[in-house]
């Protein structure tokens, strides 16, 4: 049964002092976890309190409350002085310029108090109004000490000196007095109404008594100072935190006793969470399609747009039905792998296993996996990559490869058409299925990999779609795309007809030379002109004072072992660093980089300006910070460079819009007009990808012109091009069904 404050013991006189039986402290450790609501008038407040009260305040958060603020100003110069470490001999009029340029941290303590902030402030769980007291013309400040709390079914009340700093709850003489309405006179329950109406005039800015002070520096300070968390974080945060605060035993034992409180009131309710209020519309909706198609489907849904979200979804109303969560996920690497154990953790699974080659801890998770699944466990969560999968031996021997009584997720599901995989399942039974795919369609689909796909989840189209041209504004930035051109040099050129003679469908089997096919595009991909091209977009890059935050997508190898993929990566920065000097601070981020998670925080502060990167960030690493791209190589693949644009396009603080520069091969004159047939072939491979780009992007119209000012040499047009796109597709689709 749920707490109220009736439940609770006060202060046998209803006073609370800093020096007596009863102090401050008690009361707002007590009060705070039962509270639905909590509307304080302060003089000030110092977020260093919330290193004491983070417990409680955690609680109060679990316990969906909300709360509104009427003070002075939100932070004083000496609390943002306190906030920060080995801050003591710095001038505090410096402290908010430091603070916003980034040259001092905030402690864990602090960090989790503007994380709690942001949560409410997200949820609409939060309001704060600075004021000044003008009453009699003259400005004054706001020094009324009051705090009204309501459970849900009771208002109590103090007055008093309640100022919520670290030295008023803990060192000071402060005192207050407590109000409650059901064992006092008529005469308590109108004091508190009265100041139950004075705090609505004054936060609904209605009383004339009060000037009301902008509070965007506030919301600023909490975007500015905080991190996206989501309920089950926040909860795990609280119970982490260590005080570094000296305070007495008889206080240590309250917080003790708070965060015993709080760790019992998750595990009474530790069941799978929707980790928001509520889930989109559109997730119900891919949850009910998924149902209809008999617990199996195939969710197509543009990066950004929140799939694994909308998979948990699946899981967690699944769960509710059957009080079981037996999940499996798959995925294609260890990023992925622990990007999912930590959406799990924090939605409130259970049982969580991490299952991949180069997790140290693995042993010993495969003996708990064996324990709980020969037990009569109900929870068992196991987040696995393909390679896994499909390959281990001693995953096989455990389940049999019978999976027909767990939820079996496939993240980036086109991995499924590899023929390893395919042959794999065969020998495999499923039960409950989803498929994750921003792109489920697979180029050059020589095995057959997209039927597969389409008949393993039972459909010959995705269950649930959501596009990027949905997704733009509402979850992922706009974007403008800037396209560049360069020539192949002629050497190049021989080379690509080379490779396109030897692509045509064979008629025995009707499949594409796929060898030739990557061969081909891997000459645009690596053409020599390329780096000259770079060089000109970083220059531009430059003057405009727009380097920071660039990812440079580079050429891969034509295999996983391709040591021309490291020589061209590292030729592409030695022209760099030759051209710029020291202008640019410049990273590689590769699979086998070290210390990855700290290139990306410092590519996210700008101390590293621009990253080189193959194919580690296609799938599975977020690095919303970019907000630049420039494609050196994304090809004719489609799904290679729509992930590639999603990832550019996610939002983040400060990034309003993206640009996207992308290096584009167009035949020379005297190519196209002796290879006229091959030379259109290299047109229809490049714009099918700035079609897709620019047809979405904010800048179309001017970039259009650009194009056919680019295109007049060659005779051609920018429509003219889409419509030899069109047709050469229509002939691909009328050869297939004859």
């Amino acid at each position: 049964m749920e707490k109220k404050f009736r439940d609770l013991k006060f202060a046998d006189l209803r006073e609370y002092e800093s020096t007596g039986k009863n102090i401050p402290l008690e009361f707002y450790l007590k009060t705070f976890p039962v509270s639905k609501k909590i509307d304080i008038f302060l003089g000030y407040y110092s977020s260093y309190v919330f290193k004491t009260l983070s417990h409680a305040m955690a609680s109060f958060i679990y316990n969906g409350g909300s709360m509104r603020i009427i003070t002075n100003e939100f932070l004083s110069e000496n609390d943002k002085k306190n906030l920060l470490e080995n801050s003591n001999n710095i001038d505090p009029k410096y402290i908010s310029n430091l603070i916003r340029n980034k040259k001092l941290n905030l402690d864990p303590e602090s960090a989790h108090f503007y994380d709690c902030l942001k949560y409410l402030m997200n949820n609409n769980r939060l309001k704060i109004q600075p004021v000044k007291f003008i009453k009699n013309d003259d400005d004054g400040l706001e020094h009324k000490k009051q705090l009204i709390l309501y459970d849900g079914q009771d208002y109590i009340s103090t007055s008093g000196s309640i100022n919520l700093t670290l030295s008023a709850i803990i060192k000071n003489d402060e005192t207050f007095t407590l109000d409650l309405p059901w064992e006092y006179s008529e005469i308590t329950q109108k004091r508190i109404e009265e100041r139950r109406k004075t705090f609505e005039s004054i936060i609904n800015k209605e009383n004339r008594d009060f000037k009301y002070i902008n509070s965007n520096d506030i919301i600023s300070d909490i975007k500015e100072f905080s991190n996206e968390k989501n309920l089950a974080e926040l909860m795990s945060d609280s119970k982490k935190l260590k005080s570094s605060i000296k305070v007495s035993e008889q206080i240590k034992e309250l917080i003790k006793l708070s965060k015993q409180d709080l760790d019992q009131k998750i595990r009474l309710s530790n069941k799978p969470k929707f980790p928001f209020d509520q889930p989109y519309p559109y997730q119900d909706l891919a949850y009910n399609s998924w149902v209809e198609n008999n617990f199996s489907g195939l969710f197509e849904m543009a990066t950004g747009t929140g799939k694994t979200l909308t998979s948990i979804l699946c899981l967690i109303n699944e769960y509710n039905k059957t009080n079981v969560q037996k999940n499996i996920i798959v995925v294609p690497g260890k990023e992925l792998v622990r990007q999912w154990v930590d959406e799990l953790q924090g939605c409130s699974f259970e049982n969580i296993f991490s299952w991949y080659s180069e997790n140290k801890n693995l042993h010993s998770e495969i003996k708990s996996i064996k324990a709980i699944g020969s037990s009569k466990t109900k929870s068992l969560n196991i987040v696995i990559t393909y390679d896994s999968f499909k390959e281990s031996k001693k995953f096989e021997s455990i389940f049999k490869n019978d999976f027909k009584d767990f939820i079996v997720v496939f993240d980036e599901a086109h991995n499924m058409g590899s023929i390893g995989f395919m042959k794999s399942t065969k020998k495999k039974i499923f039960g409950k299925t989803i498929g994750l795919s921003a792109t489920p369609l697979r180029d050059w689909d020589e095995q057959g990999s997209n039927d597969f796909i389409d008949n393993f989840f039972k459909s010959e189209k995705p269950v649930f779609k959501f596009s990027m041209e949905e997704a733009i504004g509402r979850f992922l930035c706009d974007y403008n795309y800037f396209p560049f051109f360069c020539h192949l040099e002629d050497d190049e050129w021989d080379l690509f007809k080379y490779w396109t003679k030897k692509i045509p469908i064979k008629p025995k089997d009707r499949t594409i030379n796929a060898n030739a096919a990557m061969q081909r595009q891997a000459v645009i991909d690596k053409a020599v002109n390329k780096r000259t091209t770079l060089i000109k977009i970083l220059e531009l890059l430059l003057k405009e004072n727009n380097i920071s935050n660039t990812l440079v997508y580079c050429p891969k190898g034509l295999s996983e072992n391709d040591e021309e993929e490291e020589k061209i990566i590292h030729m592409i920065a030695q022209s760099v660093a030759k051209n710029f000097k020291n202008q640019i601070n410049h990273q590689f981020f590769l699979g086998e980089t070290k210390d990855r998670d700290l290139l990306l925080k410092e590519f996210e502060n700008q101390e590293v300006d621009l990253l080189y990167a193959i194919k580690c960030l296609d799938e599975g690493v977020n690095v919303p910070s970019t907000k630049n791209a420039i494609f050196i190589a994304s090809g004719k693949n489609k799904r290679e460079f729509i992930q590639r644009r999603g990832r550019v396009l996610r939002k983040f603080k400060g990034k309003e819009i993206a640009n996207i520069y992308d290096i584009i091969v167009l035949p020379t004159t005297y190519q196209f007009q002796s290879d006229k047939n091959y030379a259109e072939k290299l047109l229809i491979g490049e714009f099918g990808r700035l079609i897709e780009f620019m047809e979405i992007s904010k800048n179309k119209l001017d970039s259009i012109n650009l194009i056919d000012k680019q295109l007049q040499v060659l005779s051609q047009t920018y429509l003219g091009i889409k419509e030899l796109i069109e047709e050469n597709e229509q002939n691909y689709i009328t050869k297939e069904n004859s």
